[in-house]
């Protein structure tokens, strides 16, 4: 954002207000009259041009105490490592975490979602050019009536490795309906832990029109083939929603 303004917000709030009150114009200086725009057109301009802010309610990371802005470095003297081992052609997956469950009034106003890994894959291939079969799956977690009726802290993300599964019984979470899409691969071959960013999912994403009241934002660990492995040692979730001005 532009220098003189703390964060990105402040900025695009300075922004709305400046088209909502216009600007009476300066002609010893030379600046044009610009009249004032109605609140509806301001928002219509804001959505238009993509301004979005993060939504600090669904960001978050794993391990918890890992630094959101600075994973690679936080995470470097970091012990755990989680881990998924394919054993055949089947797709080996592990959820690894998972965001605050998603509150129905932040549903109209999400815009992107982009998962970054501290991972890697088992470090060997015999033949590199077989491709990268050691991947992240971002997804969608949906506990049934059941689950839902029951009381979770919503600060916490969910941490199925340290005490076995978080989800005690398989009436918990719906996996009929269990929606995940291809975050991003290992290098193959990786040369221990690295930073490796997932692809963002944009507002046109399905995952969007997917996501109902109550999910939660999953990460999953996936690994395809006899020998593959995927290792991850820190993760973060980056959810951003379109900025809506206030008090213009």
């Amino acid at each position: 954002w532009a220098p003189g303004f703390p964060t990105e917000r402040h900025y695009l709030q300075a922004v709305a207000r400046s088209l909502s009150r216009g600007c009476p114009g300066d002609r010893k200086h030379h600046i044009a009259r610009r009249p004032p725009l109605p609140t509806e057109l301001v928002l219509l301009i804001i959505r238009r041009v993509g301004a979005t802010n993060l939504c600090r309610e669904l960001c978050c990371t794993f391990p918890k105490n890992v630094s959101y802005r600075s994973l690679a470095t936080s995470s470097a003297t970091l012990r755990i490592s989680v881990s998924v081992t394919a054993s055949d052609a089947s797709v080996a997956r592990r959820l690894l975490f998972a965001s605050p469950a998603v509150e129905q009034e932040y549903l109209h106003r999400l815009a992107s979602l982009r998962v970054d890994t501290m991972s890697t894959d088992q470090g060997w291939v015999s033949d590199p050019s077989s491709g990268s079969w050691s991947w992240i799956e971002v997804g969608i977690i949906r506990f049934s009536k059941l689950a839902r009726d029951k009381t979770f802290d919503p600060e916490e993300a969910l941490l199925p490795h340290r005490h076995g599964s978080q989800f005690s019984t398989d009436d918990e979470v719906d996996t009929r309906d269990l929606h995940t899409w291809e975050s991003h691969h290992n290098p193959v071959a990786g040369n221990g832990m690295a930073l490796v960013e997932g692809k963002e999912f944009g507002p046109e994403h399905e995952i969007w029109s997917t996501l109902q009241a109550g999910d939660r934002i999953g990460v999953w660990l996936c690994a395809q083939f006899p020998g593959w492995e995927c290792r991850a040692r820190a993760a973060r979730i980056t959810v951003r929603e379109w900025f809506e001005p206030t008090l213009l």
